[in-house]
């Protein structure tokens, strides 16, 4: 007799094989589903060209030579796992913007789906489901994945080291746990700092573990290779801090002391305690997903969810049964659930005040919302555990409110507008650098945010050295920095473009300027809306001396000059003066140079006070060397062009004997068209 459908249905239910791999499968869907949500609200983030807060930062240390980026993160606070492996990424993918940043959001999302992994066992397929939301729907988790740093990556592996430590120590699920930790924890402390607020939220509960353990006398001693005793938790937990020791003494050894003594950004060494404010813009951006969210609503569903998840008798009907589904509290049902409870909760705490430790007693900068992002899955672990004595209807209404919210923010932060291009403005920065920069120049930046997006976003990026200059303990010696990166340039290149960002201008920078003034032939500097880009010319198309002898007034002489004798449009034209004068002058003079076209008109200039300030002309005694460069226009005509030099302040030019207009004639100068013509990078290759 053949079996009906329905029978066939009901053995292959009933069969264990059948049953397990259904059962995996279903698992599988559904975390992948998770995986998805946060993957497409990610997929929306990293479309722009943004690279987020120091992603152009990150982008830089994995461009330039390894051990510069070595040095650079001995002196800040980031281990440099993630920076080798951005390495490799770049190396397989590029570095346009959205390949870059598709690294972040890969491990954001595996984050997600791990943390499904991690509370399945504690709560259950649906709530793990709905932490998982929580945690995918924050504009925390999203923001990580939308930027080129270490956020995700540190995420993603604390919270592996956190799972395997649950798992090792909370529900006592044998050695490979502990294996596991120790590996995932090894990786997570040397790809980001944040771990270290897990690692001593591991330890505090080790050590509460080790106050409330139950003392017994009999029964038999577990052996080392299954020991899920606190003592062992606090051997694994210090194994892990051991192997970023070898990190240390290379950083200590690179100058990181001078970090920890600076005081911070900030440099007065006085570290800003930790208010109820802080802890409450905190807690408001892990419940809320932002800052912005009006109290009163922030209120009125945290009423609502509270409501929602009270275990007394307020919700229950007094004639209606529960189901035994609804009625299982999983801390009881499951072996040691409680610890693990416990441990969310303790771990919350732990990597929330080192947050705010970092954010506000270091940065002094506020409530930093891309460092609690490693507080939030501890957050969506304590919400799981607080929907442990209502129904699973409950705890979706509860937590699905406080999705709803955080969806309402990630709308709100999708739409914030762009930051005004006078204070950043990488695309208008890349623009002119791709117009002016040629292959036989060099760019430098003082900023290794300015030379990550410009990698990012220039369709052929020229070639280019960083010089960080701005915070004290990151910048070092600039004036030596300087001396070992630019002095091999000076023999291979053209031009030297130094862009120098509005918001660092200081002393390093200065440095930077005044070692380029005494070696190379400065050019004024253009302006841009967030930058000013200041081209010196290496002296390469420097020509012979020439005698000059021109004598000025105030026993002032212009003994000689050095210029080339042809060009072509587009050069850069190297002009070294050398004056002499008996004595100081009274007067602070500026020094012009002009170039002069075949009809005699002025197409390009040069003012500037002597040696690029160094030498003002009441210094002046003896022989002045004196330095200057000009670009020939791009359309300049074939023919003779001439240079006039002279000295002038605000009551006009200091005079020149023989002439009548104050100014002394160098050249000719004959400008030769290219053949064929040599146009900049930009127009050789338009941007897509």
């Amino acid at each position: 007799m053949t079996a009906t459908p329905r029978t066939t249905r009901e053995n292959a239910f009933n069969d264990p094989h059948t049953s397990i791999v259904s059962c995996r499968t279903s698992k599988l869907l559904l975390s992948s589903i998770t995986g998805l949500v946060v993957f497409g609200l990610g997929s929306s983030t990293i479309r722009s060209p943004d690279l987020g807060l120091d992603g152009g930062l990150s982008l830089a240390l994995a461009l330039i030579p390894l051990n510069e980026t070595l040095d650079f993160l001995a002196h800040d606070v980031h281990p440099p796992l993630y920076y080798v492996i951005l390495r490799g990424w770049i190396a397989l993918v590029g570095t346009r913007p959205l390949a870059v940043k598709f690294l972040s959001l890969a491990l954001a999302t595996l984050a997600v789906v791990t943390f499904v992994s991690w509370q399945r066992p504690l709560h259950g397929q649906a709530r793990a489901i709905a932490g998982a939301l929580l945690l995918a729907a924050s504009p925390l988790t999203l923001a990580d994945a939308a930027t080129v740093r270490d956020l995700a990556a540190g995420v993603w592996l604390m919270i592996l080291n956190c799972w395997a430590y649950d798992a090792a120590w909370c529900r006592r699920q044998g050695r490979r746990w502990s294996v596991a930790y120790l590996i995932s924890g090894t990786l997570a402390v040397w790809t980001s700092f944040l771990a270290v607020g897990a690692l001593c939220g591991q330890a505090l509960h080790a050590a509460l573990s080790v106050r409330t353990a139950p003392r017994t006398t009999a029964g038999p001693t577990p052996s080392r290779a299954t020991d899920t005793s606190p003592g062992s938790a606090f051997l694994a937990i210090g194994a892990v801090g051991a192997t970023i020791l070898p990190w240390i003494a290379f950083a200590v050894q690179h100058g990181w002391l001078t970090t920890l003594i600076s005081g911070g950004p900030a440099g007065d060494g006085a570290a800003r305690p930790i208010s109820i404010g802080d802890l409450s813009a905190a807690l408001t951006l892990l419940v809320a997903g932002s800052s912005a969210v009006p109290p009163a609503a922030l209120l009125a569903i945290v009423i609502v969810a509270t409501l929602l998840l009270w275990p007394g008798p307020f919700w229950q009907h007094p004639h209606r049964s529960y189901s035994n589904a609804e009625a299982a509290d999983p801390l009881h049902a499951r072996p040691n659930a409680a610890q693990s409870a416990t441990f969310a909760a303790v771990g919350l705490a732990s990597t929330l005040v080192f947050a705010l430790a970092l954010g506000v007693g270091w940065l002094r900068q506020g409530v930093p919302s891309r460092y609690l992002a490693v507080a939030l899955p501890f957050w969506a672990a304590v919400m799981l555990s607080l929907t442990r004595r209502v129904s699973l209807r409950r705890s979706a209404a509860a937590v699905g409110l406080l999705v709803l919210m955080n969806l309402v923010s990630l709308v709100a932060w999708l739409r914030l507008p762009p930051l005004p291009r006078t204070f950043w403005d990488p695309r208008g920065m890349q623009s002119f650098l791709d117009a002016h920069v040629r292959p036989s120049d060099r760019i430098v930046f003082l900023t290794l945010e300015q030379a990550g997006y410009y990698a990012a976003l220039s369709p052929r990026p020229g070639s280019w050295v960083a010089i960080p200059v701005g915070t004290t303990y990151l910048e070092g010696n600039a004036a030596a920095n300087a001396q070992r990166m630019l002095a091999p340039l000076l023999g291979s290149s053209d031009v030297l473009w130094l862009v120098a960002y509005h918001g660092i201008l200081g002393t390093g920078q200065r440095a930077v300027e005044a070692w380029l003034s005494a070696r190379t032939y400065p050019i004024p500097p253009i302006s841009l809306t967030d930058s000013d880009v200041h081209p010196y010319l290496t002296g390469r198309s420097l020509g012979p001396d020439r005698p000059v002898g021109a004598l000025f007034a105030n026993d002032v002489q212009l003994v000689a000059a050095s210029l080339p004798t042809t060009a072509h449009p587009g050069d850069g034209i190297a002009l070294q003066l050398v004056w002499h004068a008996d004595h100081p002058l009274s007067r602070d003079l500026t020094v012009f140079v002009h170039l002069l076209d075949p009809q005699g008109q002025i197409a390009a200039q040069s003012d500037g006070r002597p040696a690029a300030g160094l030498l003002p002309t009441t210094r002046w005694h003896g022989e002045i060397i004196d330095r200057h460069g000009l670009f020939i226009p791009d359309n300049a005509v074939p023919g003779a062009w001439w240079i006039e030099v002279g000295l002038y302040d605000d009551t006009g030019r200091l005079a020149v004997i023989g002439r009548s207009d104050g100014a002394v004639r160098l050249g000719p100068l004959r400008v030769e068209a290219h053949d064929p013509p040599q146009p900049r990078l930009a127009e050789a290759e338009a941007e897509p």
